[in-house]
């Protein structure tokens, strides 16, 4: 008899837990599905991604002035010309101009 009780009493604890567990599981759901609850996460989830995107466009950015500098040093270009804003009507010339040769004619 005292086994049977024993039995018994633990199978209520361990229902009783249960029951608790999922009444606390569905009100977390329940609160998590509600309209203003899915609209928060929807806006965390974009501003995080516009977030990414702005990062990997200034990372985009940062590499191609290194790059741009590197291949700028490797032609001899001056590579803080491009960081110099240009007044409008100035040219810029990116390459020396080819000067043609007094006595040789292009046909």
């Amino acid at each position: 008899m005292m086994k049977r009780l024993t039995w018994f009493t633990s199978g209520v604890v361990a229902g009783i837990a249960a029951m608790r567990y999922g009444r606390r599981k569905v009100r977390q759901t329940a609160d998590a599905l509600r309209p203003a609850n899915v609209a928060k996460d929807a806006v965390a989830k974009v501003r995080e991604r516009v977030d990414e995107v702005v990062d990997a466009a200034r990372q985009g950015r940062a590499a191609m002035r290194e790059r741009e500098d590197e291949l700028r040093a490797r032609t001899g270009l001056a590579a803080d010309m491009s960081r110099q804003p240009v007044e409008p009507g100035r040219v810029v010339p990116l390459r020396p101009l080819k000067v043609p040769r007094p006595g040789r004619r292009r046909a």
